[in-house]
């Protein structure tokens, strides 16, 4: 599109919500009953919502989260009574994110899952050739512009999944650097629509009707596409009203729910091998379960219509003065599935304004937000720039527009006082803590190293210090070749084993670039990088590690000593 005009409620993806690990909070641990509030006129809402575990199989499965499951993710079909939890496709797929049935659903399609393996192989296997050739040769910041390039190509060719994590690397600063950042932001609202006739079949299809009943107007080709719909503009038979007219992608739900399945089993395997070889503790199961959840629910297109109607609501209700922001109302009536009609608005993205337009509604967006997230418990989720819009015709011209409500998060009031909480103290260096509880017994853990630092940096202390830190240096130098020449020795060891035959042959390693030498052999890599010890050297590294342990053993047991205090210290081992 031009930039002058952008239709409201075109998807965009960071699925970024609060809390970090931890995001959902199991089932198997609670009941929740809810009260919820809905926008006034809107049918068949239940008053109540309760979550029993007692109804919970035995065979419930932790790792694979249930459809009832409470989450952040905010799902407001659940409160309509004509919610069926349990409904699928044409296919037989399931409606509601669920990992169980997806699972299911796939594990039965081997071919169809080799297929996408296929597909994205060929589709990824030349750029990570690319990227792996500037790494050896250390042109990664030079060619970084033609590989951001090439990685939106690819990720538009692998489909809306693989576009929804482009689009939340576009707006990681603290990731990626500006030049491949800009890049990935072109699928924000600019993928490569998909063909119109198609479009204007599944319309029909979805409201029952002609497009010709429906609407007086509608654009022959789409104004703005993204990943999960493209947008059209149109105007309503009925009332004159203009209108956005959202339509998902051909086959969307399909796509996603096999990449969703495929990628669960690939973080699976990532995971175990992480956590085997590395102290990470990162649940990546969990991060994929939040970003699967929010992306699926994204694809019902009447959420989304509910969770614009409720967020207007409740800021209208809210001490933000609401009028300063414009959410873009939705034409229930046309509404379904797969195609969202919504109130028509005319702006430009803030990323194409001048600093001082952007100043005058820094503010605004800001107060917006903070509303949101700490007095109302509602939140956009996806706030990146194609969703915010200077508005620039109409009455509401100047004001601010928030687009595309797919994805908003719910934060309970306990967690948002707790984030309130925390802020104040920040601000105040307020630990909001007993001091005098707190102090002394710190005093007495840490007392014994404490002395040991304020020794070493006492002034009498000064002609030591050189020859503490030479041993230091020494000792781990050591330790550090030591522990590389194991690592590398036990790496046979963890060859697949088969029963009855043993110990699979590995295949021989790589060279390994080490850079101003060359490629060399991973052997003789090794003891260029970690020559082997010699005999004194190993005599001396058992005994700086065996003096080490006896002396952190030593001041261990004074701390628990001297925390214990004198009447229950004695005749207690520590």
């Amino acid at each position: 599109m031009t930039g002058l005009q952008r239709p409201a409620g075109l998807l965009g993806s960071s699925t970024q919500l609060p809390g970090g690990q931890g995001h959902v909070r199991p089932i198997v641990r609670m009941a929740v009953q809810t009260q919820p509030r809905m926008p006034p006129g809107f049918p068949s809402m239940i008053p109540t919502i309760k979550i029993d575990t007692t109804t919970l199989p035995e065979n419930f499965d932790k790792n694979l989260r249930q459809v009832k499951e409470i989450s952040y993710v905010s799902r407001r079909r659940f409160d309509d009574t004509s919610f069926d939890p349990d409904a699928v496709d044409e296919d037989g797929l399931p409606l509601v994110y669920n990992e169980e049935r997806i699972s299911q659903f796939w594990k039965g399609r081997p071919g169809e899952l080799a297929t996408r393996w296929a597909r994205f192989a060929g589709i990824s296997a030349p750029w990570l050739t690319s990227l792996a050739n500037a790494v050896i040769q250390g042109k990664v910041i030079e060619r970084q512009g033609a590989l951001a390039r090439d990685a939106v190509t690819n990720l538009e060719k692998l489909g809306p999944t693989f576009i929804k994590l482009g689009q939340i690397m576009s707006i990681r600063p603290d990731v990626l650097p500006p030049a491949v950042m800009a890049e990935l932001a072109k699928l924000q609202d600019n993928i490569t629509p998909f063909d119109s006739t198609v479009a204007f079949a599944m319309v029909e299809k979805e409201l029952g009707k002609p497009i010709s009943e429906i609407f007086s107007e509608f654009s022959s080709e789409p104004v703005a596409a993204a990943s999960l719909a493209q947008v059209y503009r149109a105007r309503l038979r009925s009332t004159g009203e203009e209108v956005a007219v959202k339509v998902q992608r051909p086959g969307a739900l399909s796509i996603i729910s096999k990449d969703l399945y495929v990628l669960r089993r690939g973080v699976g395997v990532y995971e175990g091998f992480v956590k085997r070889f590395t102290a990470q503790t990162t649940d990546y199961q969990q991060l994929l379960s939040t970003f699967a959840e929010g992306l699926y629910t994204e694809l019902d297109f009447r959420n989304e219509a509910l969770n614009g109607m409720r967020m207007q609501t409740l800021l209208d209700e809210s001490e933000f003065s609401s009028a300063d922001v414009v959410i873009p109302k939705p034409v229930l009536e046309y509404t379904t599935r797969r195609v969202l009609t919504m109130e028509w608005i005319t702006g430009v993205k803030l990323t194409t304004l001048s600093k001082p337009e952007i100043r005058d509604l820094i503010k605004v967006g800001q107060e917006a937000f903070l509303t949101q997230l700490l007095q109302i418990g509602f939140i956009h989720g996806d706030p990146h720039p194609g969703n915010l819009l200077k508005v620039t015709e109409g009455p509401n011209a100047g004001k601010l527009a928030l687009l595309d409500f797919g994805l908003v998060a719910e934060i309970p009031p306990p967690d948002r006082a707790a984030m309130i909480s925390s802020v104040i103290h920040l601000a105040n260096r307020d630990s909001n803590c007993d001091r005098g509880k707190i102090i002394p017994v710190m005093e007495r853990v840490l007392g014994p190293y404490l002395e040991i630092i304020s020794f070493l940096l006492a002034p009498d202390a000064r002609d030591l210090r050189p020859l503490i830190i030479n041993e230091l240096s020494t000792f781990s130098d050591l330790l550090l070749r030591d522990r590389t020449r194991r690592s590398v020795a036990a790496l046979p060891s963890f060859a697949p084993r088969l029963p009855f035959f043993g110990a699979l042959p590995l295949p021989p390693a790589p060279p390994l670039y080490l850079p101003g030498i060359g490629f060399k052999a991973v052997a003789e890599a090794v003891d260029l990088l970690a020559p082997p010890l010699t005999a004194s050297e190993q005599v001396y590294l058992q005994s700086l590690t065996e003096l080490g342990a006896s002396l952190l053993g030593e001041l261990t047991r004074s701390s628990c000593l001297h925390s214990l205090g004198p009447p229950l210290a004695s005749g207690i081992p520590c």
